[in-house]
């Protein structure tokens, strides 16, 4: 999504070629037979994925953390260090 060099001729958006399937098809994906813990961030302005639809899908997860903010953005701008200590939470929970 962040290219660090211009795109190649023929190349289109990521996100609109990135599993179109799984966006129209969600509920057909098998998300309560996972057995990993899953944490998932969103910010409630994010401009390219609905945060009711990540609602509505965070409920289908089995073991997940979910945390929100209010703004940010698609790439939760200025929530940089909030996002490392939860990830650095989330993995050390794991691990005792």
């Amino acid at each position: 999504m962040l290219p660090i060099n211009d795109r190649k001729v023929g190349v289109i958006l990521d996100a609109s070629v990135t599993n179109p399937d799984m966006a129209r098809d969600f509920g057909e994906y098998p998300i309560e037979d996972l057995q990993v813990p899953t944490l998932i961030f969103h910010a409630k302005d994010d401009k390219l994925a609905s945060y009711i639809e990540t609602e509505r899908a965070v409920a289908r997860f089995p073991n997940c953390t979910f945390i929100s903010f209010e703004s940010g953005g698609h790439l939760l701008t200025g929530h940089a260090e909030e996002i490392k200590e939860a990830v650095s939470d989330f993995v050390e929970d794991r691990t005792h």
